[in-house]
C-alpha cells in the first residue's frame, strides 16, 4: 500500500501520473478505502495507517497481547513496550496485575503498580516506571 499511496501523494504534488498506474492505485486503495467506510467506528484507511499500522508492526506480540487484553490506548502501549525492553522484570510485575512487591512506588504519584490495574496506570507512569 506504501507505493499505491505515492500516487495520490504524486497527484497532490501536482506529478504526472500514468492512466495505469491510477488505475492500478483505484483498484487496491479504492478497495481498502471502501472497507475503512463500512467500519462500525469511523476511521479513514490513511489515519490508521499512519496511526494505527505502525503500533501493530513495531510492538511485540506478547505487548500487543496484553494491549489488547487491558485495552490500552495507542500511549499506554508504546510506553509498555519501551518499559518492556527496558526492564523486562518490572514489565513482568506491572503485568502481573497485583501480583508483584507491595513496595514498589511510581514517581510522581506514589501508587503503588502492582496494585493497580495496568488499564489505570497513564503512559507517563508506565514511562515512569521504565525511567527507573
Amino acid at each position: 500500500m506504501v507505493s499505491l499511496d505515492s500516487v495520490r501523494r504524486s497527484q497532490i504534488r501536482g506529478s504526472e501520473v500514468s492512466g495505469h498506474t491510477k488505475a492500478l492505485s483505484h483498484k487496491f486503495v479504492g478497495q481498502v478505502a471502501k472497507i475503512f467506510t463500512k467500519l462500525p467506528k469511523s476511521l479513514e484507511w490513511r489515519s490508521f495507517y499512519n496511526n494505527d499500522l505502525p503500533i501493530l508492526m513495531d510492538i511485540c506480540q506478547e505487548v500487543r497481547e496484553i494491549s489488547i487484553q487491558d485495552g490500552l490506548n495507542r500511549s499506554q502501549t508504546r510506553a509498555l513496550e519501551t518499559l518492556k525492553t527496558a526492564f523486562q522484570e518490572e514489565f513482568q510485575r506491572v503485568t502481573a496485575h497485583g501480583q508483584g512487591s507491595p513496595n514498589s512506588v511510581i514517581e510522581p504519584d506514589t501508587r503503588d503498580s502492582s496494585q493497580i490495574e495496568l488499564k489505570d496506570l497513564s503512559a507517563r507512569e508506565i514511562r515512569g516506571i521504565a525511567e527507573k
